[in-house]
């Protein structure tokens, strides 16, 4: 089909055609063969109705047998099949079923928003869960929660005059892994401001 053609048609019913014209042109089904193909798909199913009757599903037919019916490949019937379900589709968007076709376009786009919402959220979520687990097992962050809570046992001691700066020392001879002292300074003074 030309894509003129698909732009007068709703993007829902569009996208289905050009979803089965590629999986017949994936199946390697030429344009002159895919119309004698779905002719011996339909012919066949109008077949198996009769016999078995039309509450089956096309999925039952494929195990049932009935005499008669024309050869399709095997490589090729679910190509077939949903050329031939894109084309019911054309039929009934072009038989008065265009309604049924805005409204999916509308519901498809709202589901795909929140799709995308949710998918969204779930990655930052999962990059949060990742950060948090690696500054877990930082030793660093460690070593600052520890110095955290040594503060938390002292920090009467902080309102003497330069005890601040002898706890950062001490603390950064116990943790050596702090190449400045300027981390646990920031930390110290950090938790004497909430402190205050």
């Amino acid at each position: 089909m030309s894509s003129s053609i698909y732009k007068k048609l709703p993007k829902v019913l569009a996208d289905k055609l050009r979803h089965a014209f590629w999986l017949c042109d994936k199946s390697g089904i030429s344009r002159n063969d895919w119309q004698i193909l779905l002719f011996k798909f339909r012919s066949n199913r109008a077949k198996q109705i009769a016999v078995w009757g039309i509450t089956h599903k096309a999925k039952d037919f494929k195990s049932l047998h009935v005499d008669g019916l024309e050869e399709i490949p095997i490589a090729f019937l679910s190509a077939i099949e949903k050329l031939d379900q894109a084309y019911q589709a054309l039929n009934h968007w072009r038989d008065g079923g265009q309604n049924d076709y805005i409204t999916q376009e509308i519901i498809n786009d709202l589901i795909g928003d929140k799709i995308q919402e949710g998918v969204k959220a779930q990655r930052q979520q999962q990059a949060r869960n990742a950060a948090s687990a690696k500054l877990a097992q930082d030793p660093k962050q460690q070593a600052l929660k520890e110095i955290k809570v040594e503060y938390d046992a002292v920090k009467h001691l902080f309102k003497r005059h330069g005890y601040s700066a002898q706890f950062a020392r001490d603390m950064h001879d116990k943790y050596p892994m702090f190449a400045d002292i300027k981390t646990i300074k920031n930390l110290v003074t950090k938790l004497n401001k909430t402190n205050n």
